[in-house]
């Protein structure tokens, strides 16, 4: 996770996080293996401020091996969520 995609999808998130019915989690998903970790510090550093601009999120990491590691996480809290909203 991180970068313009994922800046995106948070932009579009906050303004539904403000409703008081609403509660935001934010999933990041972490390579294991540290695989397609790329970002420059700058995208790091946007990454941050984008989170710490919505309030009263739930923040969790979860580290996975790869495709099918990543589909398996995501079918055990399918019915923990009502809506998705992913980056590319």
């Amino acid at each position: 996770m991180g970068g313009k995609d994922d800046r995106e999808v948070l932009a579009l998130a906050k303004p539904i996080s403000q409703d008081k019915s609403v509660s935001l989690t934010v999933i990041h998903l972490k390579a294991k293996n540290n695989i397609g970790t790329i970002l420059g510090e700058n995208d790091r550093a946007l990454d941050d401020e984008m989170l710490s601009g919505i309030k009263g999120i739930t923040y969790l990491e979860e580290q996975v091996s790869d495709g099918p590691e990543t589909l398996d996480f995501l079918q055990s809290i399918v019915e923990d969520y009502q809506l998705f909203i992913v980056g590319k």
